[in-house]
């Protein structure tokens, strides 16, 4: 799934893409030539707290306003067994909580948000004819590829490792990205992402503007990657009310 640029993504939500829920167009194009049938019964959610270590793949991305305070955060996991994968999203500004599930060796689709009275709804897509696996991105080597040289998008500079305060060597990737949305020309976007050296994984970011000659921070960002195990909540989707597509 392709991600979308810094610009666009800040300007729309106030938030660099991290982890995507689901694409439109991945979506839409599975509806017009796989065999999708929508359901209409309660199936879904899953929050978990079990946090064992286990074979399920877990990753977390953690977004921080400047006075340190948490502004979002993205989490997934993944079975690397049988490709069951799991998104969450919660925005705590905006009081946002979303995400959607692949399960069945990709060929069930969830897809859920917490409405006004904190209840989750969604739709589920079922497939028969078409993997739906590639609608998530919540493995690791996702993120390895976001920032890799040859993987990564254009406009990243390699700046080398760097000395963090604490005494780590970190790789350093640096980018800057100038909008073009109405009102906001002229501003440009600074983002700098620090990588372990040993796994490419992300460690921290940080995220600022600069507008009218002045620059402020907008955010910085921590990840997390472990193994944790399954007790049956993680991919247990009972308690979402599905609508009917």
């Amino acid at each position: 799934m392709k991600k979308k640029s810094m610009t666009t993504v800040l300007a729309a939500t106030a938030i660099v893409a991290t982890l995507a829920v689901t694409s439109t167009s991945v979506l839409a194009a599975t509806a017009k030539t796989g065999n999708i049938q929508p359901t209409g019964h309660i199936v879904a959610s899953a929050t978990t707290s079990n946090q064992q270590e286990g074979n399920i793949e877990y990753a977390k991305k953690t977004l921080y306003n400047p006075d340190g305070s948490i502004a979002a955060i993205d989490e997934t996991w993944a079975n690397p067994a049988n490709h069951n994968e799991k998104v969450s999203y919660h925005d705590l500004a905006k009081k946002i909580v979303a995400g959607a599930y692949v399960l069945e060796n990709g060929n069930d689709y969830i897809k859920f948000s917490e409405d006004a009275q904190g209840k989750l709804t969604g739709y589920e897509m079922k497939s028969q004819n078409h993997n739906l696996t590639n609608s998530l991105t919540a493995t690791k080597q996702d993120y390895i590829n976001e920032y890799q040289q040859g993987t990564r998008r254009a406009g990243w500079k390699d700046e080398g490792l760097v000395q963090t305060a604490d005494g780590k060597s970190l790789h350093k990737l640096a980018r800057e990205d100038k909008s073009t949305m109405p009102g906001e020309e002229g501003t440009v976007y600074s983002e700098n992402v620090y990588l372990d050296p040993s796994s490419g994984l992300p460690v921290k970011g940080d995220i600022s503007i600069t507008k009218n000659g002045t620059t402020k921070l907008l955010y910085t960002y921590g990840y997390q990657f472990k193994n944790v195990s399954d007790n049956g909540t993680i991919f247990n989707t009972q308690g979402i009310k599905i609508n009917k597509m």
